[in-house]
């Protein structure tokens, strides 16, 4: 017997539309008992009296025991024994040997030093820039202020690099870390630098420590979030090409995504760079001398002159170093390694790291034997308006001495007497007259 075919149902009404979500159909379900919580927290609200009930948090009582525990034991205490005290005496360590290092090169051996990294690693129009600008350092009479700024920054910025390039890496290859450091991230960056200021003042007290750790706090948060979203963006394309070779985890890693991430880790960079030099001033706060605490003090007594002429000087030695670290960066892609082209002829790079660091061992050879001056040379312009304002006070200091000479010289009735006023008076003059 044949087999037959049941003849297809006609269709009458179109294609059958399909059933809602399962979410939307439980939403269905519960709307009523949201409906009813909502009408019972109106009426319960409005049952009560006006503003927000007595409840307090008192959090601030915390922080209090906190920071008398931390005076009474921080002799005593293991914390403060084998982390905090060591951490602080390692961070003054450095910054005093760096600062020691930089100001026994001389002003000459650290203007041409910083010629020649800008020369190896950014080209000869960024090696002007950086030898003009701190020449300016020096010309506006805040050379030391600039190498105590120059030498916190380098910490702080390293210190950055060395922590964040690693979180950001292991960030952007795995979401659970990302989503744990995105709330961390989240508060470094919108919690004012002032409160958590006061929590690093108890453990690590004023100084070289605290305005660290402040900064690289300040600063860390842009260069992981870059380095991470420059690993996470690099195409699946090029990952998958590297392990249909044999590529292993690291190698992938290696030799595909920073490679291809690093144009932007060295944004991260840069950005940390110009965050760490926002810190300047509250670095000033908690005890550094740097150029902050010109600005500080060109505040405290109303200066415009002072404080300007500091945040100028900061900002120019911002600026040398971003570009510097920026243009390093293109050009190392551009060039790929190679060297330099000099009126038609190609200079290995070799040479001229060879040159770069010749000029500078000679630089301060000549600072430091031939001119046999350390610092900058004291004729700039703020200088002399400091040298103007001595002797104005110092002139006014001896128009009051001689006022008071003559005035008591009615009084004095012996030669004796009358020559040992002189004699007061003239020290007064000399001493008034002294730098």
């Amino acid at each position: 017997m044949a087999d037959t075919v049941a003849p297809p149902r006609p269709i009458t009404g179109g294609l059958a539309a399909p059933p809602p979500p399962v979410t939307i159909r439980r939403r269905r379900r519960l709307w009523p008992f949201w409906l009813a919580g909502s009408i019972a927290v109106i009426v319960i609200g409005l049952q009560l009296e006006g503003g927000f009930p007595s409840w307090r948090v008192r959090a601030g009582q915390a922080f209090d025991d906190l920071e008398n525990w931390a005076l009474q034991n921080r002799d005593t205490s293991p914390l403060f024994i084998y982390f905090f005290t060591p951490v602080k005496e390692i961070s003054e360590a450095v910054y005093d040997n760096l600062l020691l290092l930089l100001e026994r090169m001389t002003y000459l051996g650290v203007i041409v030093g910083a010629g020649a990294v800008a020369l190896v690693a950014a080209g000869w129009r960024k090696a002007v820039l950086a030898v003009a600008g701190f020449t300016f350092l020096g010309l506006v009479g805040l050379w030391e202020r600039s190498l105590q700024t120059l030498a916190l920054m380098l910490i702080a910025v390293a210190v950055c690099v060395v922590i964040g390039i690693p979180l950001g890496i292991w960030s952007g290859r795995n979401r659970k870390v990302e989503k744990v450091l995105r709330p961390l991230l989240d508060t470094a960056q919108t919690l004012p630098a002032y409160v958590y200021l006061l929590p690093l003042v108890i453990f690590f007290s004023i100084g070289v420590a605290t305005a660290l750790i402040a900064t690289v706090i300040f600063a860390l948060p842009p260069l992981i979030r870059l380095t991470s979203y420059g690993v996470r963006g690099v195409p699946v394309s090029s990952l998958e090409v590297g392990t249909a070779f044999g590529a292993t985890t690291k190698q992938v890693l290696r030799k595909i995504q920073v490679p291809l991430a690093k144009p932007s880790i060295m944004l991260g960079v840069n950005q940390a760079l110009l965050m760490a030099f926002g810190m300047v001033v509250i670095a000033a706060i908690v005890g550094v001398e740097n150029l902050g605490r010109e600005v500080l003090n060109g505040l405290q007594h109303l200066d415009v002159g002072v404080a300007l002429n500091a945040g100028i000087a900061i900002v120019v030695l911002a600026i040398v170093l971003d570009r510097v670290s920026e243009a390093w960066s293109t050009r190392d892609r551009a060039t790929q390694g190679r060297g330099w082209v000099v009126f038609g002829r190609a200079i290995p790079r070799w040479q001229v790291v060879v040159f770069a660091v010749a000029a500078t061992l000679v630089a301060v050879l000549v600072g430091r034997y031939v001119l046999v001056q350390q610092d900058f040379p004291a004729n700039g312009k703020r200088t002399m308006v400091l040298n103007a304002r001595r002797l104005q006070q110092a002139a006014g200091k001896a128009e009051m001495i001689l006022l008071a000479i003559e005035d008591r010289t009615e009084e004095v009735r012996s030669e004796a007497e009358r020559a040992e006023y002189l004699r007061l008076a003239q020290e007064a003059a000399r001493a008034a007259l002294a730098p």
